[in-house]
This record gives structure tokens, sequence and C-alpha cells, in this order.
């Protein structure tokens, strides 16, 4: 009976400590396998190929869109768009075509965190809001916001906005900027979502077994 005791005691402080039934679950999302609608583009007079793009990666799908379906475009990043971060690979989402109309991102699965890396050619001092919300489209409540600036920072300058909140749904990246007059005129990549994971852990099954056994064992003394 005492062993039986101390093996169930055991299994469930080992369950306390190591064992969480669900873990953090972090999912990113970039645009390799996207087909680029612009290679090595001019510095004026983008078409936008895009008003919408939906990406999908571990269960989870990612629609990323602009206010007022603002056209936006994949740039190859080459030509005049080389020199951007090197984890950013050869492709990134630019709006440069319409550089005033802030981004919407909207999510399949609730989340708990959101992240994004920005970058700036430099050239004015950009300011960046994010804000999380319970409802798609940046409608509902406004669980989260976050603001940053570039200031005049060497090319590429780079931010990585991110707010945390219990179910997140979407989110609206707001921009702004000085008297150069090019609001929203970053170019981003590797965004980021976080959530609990429902699959549990390794270390959860280890705590069941040995509750299992003990339990298993004290019915076998007691008969």
């Amino acid at each position: 009976m005492k062993l039986t005791g101390s093996l169930m005691t055991f299994g469930l402080l080992l369950g306390s400590i190591v064992c969480p039934y669900a873990h953090a679950e972090t999912v990113k999302f970039d645009f390799e396998n996207q087909t680029a609608t612009f290679i090595s583009p001019p510095a004026l007079g983008r078409p936008g190929a895009l008003t919408s793009l939906t990406l999908t990666n571990s269960g989870w799908t990612l629609t990323v869109l602009r206010q007022g379906r603002i056209p936006f475009d994949i740039v190859s990043n080459t030509g005049n768009q080389a020199g951007k971060p090197a984890g950013w690979a050869i492709k990134s989402l630019d709006p440069f075509i319409e550089p005033t109309a802030p981004w919407i991102f909207n999510l399949s699965l609730p989340a708990t965190a959101f992240s994004l890396e920005l970058g700036d050619y430099g050239e004015d001092v950009d300011t960046w809001t994010l804000q999380a919300f319970s409802g798609a489209n940046g409608t509902g409540s406004l669980l989260a916001s976050a603001t940053g600036n570039y200031g005049l920072q060497a090319f590429p300058a780079i931010n990585i906005p991110s707010v945390n909140s219990a179910a997140i749904l979407s989110l609206m990246l707001i921009g702004g900027s000085d008297a150069a007059g090019f609001p929203d005129s970053v170019f981003l990549d590797n965004i980021q979502v976080t959530a609990p994971s429902l699959v549990p852990e390794p270390s959860t099954f280890l705590l069941l077994a040995t509750v299992l056994f003990g339990t298993m064992l004290r019915k076998r003394v007691m008969n």
C-alpha cells in the first residue's frame, strides 16, 4: 500500500513539474514557395498583382491583405531589391505601389503571439503600430498593441514587431512616416504565430503510465 501510494505521488509530482498537457507551438510563414509577382522592379510604377495572399503551414492558414484591398507584390529580392537581410532569402512582401494602406493578417486558429520582420531603406522615419484583435479583419476587441519606429537607419533597417494575448484572430500593421510621405512603405517577411498545442507532450504520457501502473499495482495488493 505504501509502495503504490508513493508511486502515484511520484507520478503526480513529476507531472506538475515537467509534464504540461500542452506546449507552445510556433509556426513560421514566409514567401519562398510563392511565385514572385514582380522581379527586379523599378523604384516606381509597380502594378501590384495581389489583393490577397493565403499561406498554409502545419494546419494553420494565414491570409494577408491590405485595408481597402489595396494591391501589393511578392517581390524577388534581386536587382534593385537586393541587399535585404540574408534570412529573407529571395522573396518578400512589398506595398510600394500604394504605401498608405495598413496590412491585415487573418488567422484560421486563435494565436497567443504574433511577430514579423519589417525592413526599410532608411530614407525616412517610419513608425509602425501592430494591433491584435479578437475578430477577423481587425474587428472585435483590441487585445494588444505595440508601437515602434526605425529612425534614419542604414539599409536594411530591421524591426521585429510582436504582440501577445489570448485568442488573437487578426492583426493590423499600421505605418506612418515623416514629411517624405511614405507611410507603410516597409517590406516584410518571416511571420510567426504561436499558440498552445493540443497534442500532449511525451512527458505527459509518462505521467499517465506512472499513475496507471500505481493504480494497477494497488489493486493487486488489495486483492
